[in-house]
């Protein structure tokens, strides 16, 4: 981003990259030091999580100053778009109605494609008829959380990660994979999501395998080699007027003995082709 800001100011532009702490307001108005002279700032590209904000200097005015839109800030802070609960829920069978008046046929059974299998680990009392909406253990329902410890290997073939904004809600901090993780890990990963609950519900998902490519990266020393990899893709969206068009891809191409992929020191950032769907 530092060299994104100086290649801006090079063209002209009011481009700087600040730590929140560097932000001072002035009056109404929200300001950064710029060659010793107090600049407003008009428009902040975030680096923080919305669970941050009680770390972020100034964060009760820059929200005063985006509801009054003399602030810009993106991606706009939207808490529903960092939760994962959302990817559960659209499993539940209870919105199953819901998502069929709401979705078009090509939309729906293109997110049931893409979307894993998932359920909210919300550990609850049940009367003794009644079982969880939950994973199969020995091919039968469940009815306590804590019976997905004596799951099988191929059963734990399951991703556990905590859902909403937590520190360690990112970055694949809290992700376990049931089947590459002890059965002592799993059990200890499962206490810690029902004992947690009340404060940072978890979530189950099926675990996909991603496919294993070759790509042509640069390596340290500029030189071009073959790898062995997966690749995370993550498309952005840009809001222009009523619409959300597909805007950029990015691909991220991590090393091929990484079983969970994200963001990390070893990988290397590939172009992506944008091809525009229709899902009308």
């Amino acid at each position: 981003m530092e060299w994104l800001a100086r290649r801006w100011q090079e063209l002209g532009r009011s481009v700087y990259v600040v730590h929140p702490s560097e932000l001072f307001p002035i009056a109404d108005t929200l300001c950064m030091d710029v060659n010793g002279n107090p600049t407003q700032v008009h428009v902040i590209y975030r680096f923080w999580e919305l669970f941050d904000l009680p770390n972020l200097p100034l964060a009760n005015m820059i929200m005063d100053l985006v509801e009054s839109g003399e602030l810009a800030v993106t991606p706009p802070m939207r808490h529903f778009q960092e939760e994962k609960l959302n990817l559960a829920l659209f499993h539940h069978h209870l919105l199953q109605d819901f998502w069929r008046e709401n979705l078009s046929k090509r939309v729906l059974k293109l997110l049931k494609k893409i979307i894993p299998q998932g359920w909210i680990v919300d550990p609850v009392d049940l009367p003794p008829n009644a079982v969880l909406d939950a994973p199969l253990v020995g091919g039968r329902p469940i009815y306590r959380w804590q019976q997905l410890a004596e799951a099988s290997q191929k059963e734990r073939n399951l991703i556990l990660k905590l859902s909403g904004f937590h520190e360690n809600a990112w970055g694949a901090r809290s992700v376990l994979l049931g089947s590459d993780a002890s059965r002592g890990e799993w059990e200890d990963g499962l206490s810690e999501a029902i004992e947690g609950a009340a404060t940072h519900l978890h979530i189950l998902q099926e675990y996909r395998k991603p496919r294993r490519d070759e790509f042509s990266v640069f390596t340290a020393q500029g030189e071009v080699r073959g790898m062995q990899g997966r690749v995370r893709l993550c498309p952005y969206y840009f809001v222009s007027k009523d619409a959300a068009p597909l805007q950029g891809v990015l691909a991220t191409f991590c090393p091929a003995d990484k079983k969970i992929i994200h963001g990390m020191r070893d990988a290397a950032m590939l172009p992506a082709c944008v091809v525009q769907p229709n899902l009308s």
